[in-house]
């Protein structure tokens, strides 16, 4: 059944994605045949865990490969390709996972030339697509992340095509979203990641400036505070460099020459070898991999996938996307049952009647 959601935009309220089509069977890693086989204990319904490359420039494509049941390594290099009709014509929205639900969160309607407050909840168990409470700001490039089983919205740019500094959290038991303070600053397409209860937002562009900028907020109901950072003229350069990131900070003497702060940012760890931006990323494991993006320099999608290899601190490339269109995308990891997507719903059914 198909109803008018947020932003009158036209949503089915039980939409079934297509199963996945086999795109891109060439890849330079000897695990192609290698087969996912990952189980649930007990001998119960066998799942396949995936690393989703998620298209945020429009074209509804959401490519996978299979990872290892502990999700620590790609089990098969044979990559697949669903479309997703949520995302068609969508650019800049926001993706995240809890609970292993998957949310597409705002964005860009092309077609009609709006940003959208519109959220959408995908269900992999059944394969079905559900309408979900909208964002009380219809926003495109925020920054998203998932903490503590709440979701959470930083900055943006609105339907006026000014950048905001607001942020919201959803809370998907109660399908409701709420006002979660204001970044220090408005930031467009900033960076979030959350670790150990803390929420980051690192930098993002206001007016003609990008930023180097590092937010954090302690707990869901904290106050952003700034960490680190300041403006500076904007590098009109793809940059290579890895950063890391320590909460512990050590006070030093204050002096002529020294900052009263050691920087918790560590600026020593290697280069890529593929300058790039608009890129996913995921650490699976020990590796913490970097896939797609555009060089800025050649206006060109980078197609070649590299990892960081904690262990060593090298950076290998690791497989090659010779389809679809990666300039603009988002990864997620999601477990989903190894039966045909026309299957799910009937199965999910009867697991409960049978129980």
């Amino acid at each position: 059944m198909t109803t008018r959601g947020a932003d009158n935009f036209l949503v089915s309220q039980e939409m079934t994605t297509p199963v996945s089509d086999v795109t891109d069977e060439t890849s330079s890693s000897s695990h192609d045949e290698t087969k996912s086989t990952n189980s649930s204990p007990g001998g119960g319904q066998s799942t396949e865990h995936r690393l989703y490359v998620v298209n945020r420039a429009g074209t509804g494509e959401a490519s996978y490969l299979m990872l290892t049941s502990d999700r620590a390594a790609v089990a098969s290099y044979r990559l697949h390709t669903e479309i997703w009709k949520p995302t068609l014509d969508v650019t800049n929205f926001g993706v995240a996972v809890v609970d292993n639900f998957l949310y597409v969160i705002g964005g860009f309607d092309r077609q009609r030339a709006r940003h959208l407050s519109r959220v959408v909840r995908y269900d992999p168990s059944e394969g079905t697509w559900v309408t979900c409470a909208s964002l009380n700001v219809a926003r495109a490039k925020f920054g998203v992340c998932a903490m503590g089983g709440m979701i959470y919205v930083c900055g943006g740019e609105k339907s006026d095509g000014r950048v905001t500094g607001s942020c919201e959290v959803y809370d998907p038991e109660a399908d409701s979203w709420s006002k979660a303070g204001m970044l220090p600053q408005p930031r467009a397409n900033p960076a979030c990641a959350s670790h150990r209860r803390e929420l980051y937002c690192a930098g993002g562009y206001f007016g003609n400036t990008s930023h180097n900028n590092l937010w954090s907020v302690a707990g869901p109901t904290g106050v952003m505070s700034k960490v680190r950072g300041k403006d500076d003229r904007p590098m009109f350069l793809t940059d290579r460099r890895a950063f890391s990131y320590s909460t512990c900070i050590s006070a030093m003497p204050k002096s002529s020459d020294t900052s009263d702060l050691i920087s918790p940012w560590n600026l020593k760890l290697p280069a890529m070898n593929h300058a790039r931006h608009s890129a996913g990323a995921v650490a699976l494991g020990y590796k913490v991999y970097v896939v797609g993006g555009t060089s800025l320099e050649t206006g060109q999608p980078v197609r070649i996938a590299e990892y960081l290899d904690t262990r060593t601190g090298i950076w290998e490339e690791d497989f090659n996307f010779r389809k679809g269109d990666v300039s603009n995308v988002a990864c997620v990891l999601l477990a989903v049952p190894k039966i045909p997507v026309s299957e799910r719903k009937v199965a999910y059914r009867l697991k409960w009647v049978m129980w």
